[in-house]
């Protein structure tokens, strides 16, 4: 995949290294979480053995992450999650579940940014509590379908229940995406889209935000 030729592993893990030498993490969002460290790289095996389980591929350049880089850690937001864990930082990550994963071997079913229409995010004024128990319930039930995220899987987060979300299957593999449904904001790609390059700038944000040499 083209998306694999800007990866340079060595120089990524150099720059995180002096990143993480620095004293003021605090002035990245996030950073006091994972101090600018990745876990211990998988092997290919484990990765392929994963992807057998979940009977889905992971696209070329985040697998070299996790193979080359790192399982976790270092990231946007609050850092990555190692692979098959979402939703927190060290030893309270959580595995995943069918809230947070529908079925990564189906073909993601965005195009483009997603949400419901506007009259849709908010219940009508006139309600009792009774019908606005019901409308809460019906829309939950709808809103967030882990039918939505099907072809994709959670890589970080940014807090408020806001994740980032990496398609795996369908023509869009490789993409990173914000699911901000919490928010009503729905669902998006993230900017620069590309896993490799969401990354890259992120560290080139870091680095230019602790004053370290790239």
């Amino acid at each position: 995949m083209g998306a694999q030729t800007v990866w340079n592993a060595p120089g990524v893990k150099e720059r995180l290294t002096s990143l993480a030498s620095s004293h003021e993490h605090d002035h990245v969002f996030g950073a006091n979480g994972h101090h600018f460290l990745v876990g211990r790289p998988l092997s290919s095996q484990q990765v392929e053995g994963f992807e057998t389980e979940w009977g889905f591929q992971l696209p070329g350049d985040y697998r070299l992450f996790l193979t080359a880089v790192g399982n976790g850690g270092a990231g946007p937001g609050y850092g990555l999650f190692p692979l098959g864990m979402a939703d927190d930082i060290g030893d309270d990550m959580k595995p995943w579940d069918d809230f947070l994963v529908g079925r990564p071997g189906s073909q993601f079913p965005h195009e483009r940014a997603w949400n419901l229409p506007l009259d849709q995010l908010q219940p009508p004024d006139e309600l009792g509590q009774e019908q606005l128990d019901a409308w809460f319930e019906h829309h939950d039930t709808e809103y967030f379908d882990p039918r939505l995220v099907d072809g994709a899987i959670p890589i970080a987060h940014f807090g408020c229940a806001i994740r980032i979300y990496l398609v795996v299957t369908g023509p869009l593999a490789g993409q990173v995406w914000t699911d901000d449904r919490a928010g009503d904001q729905g669902i998006y790609p993230c900017e620069p889209v590309q896993f490799t390059h969401w990354y890259l700038r992120w560290l080139e944000e870091a680095e230019r935000h602790l004053g370290a040499d790239s």
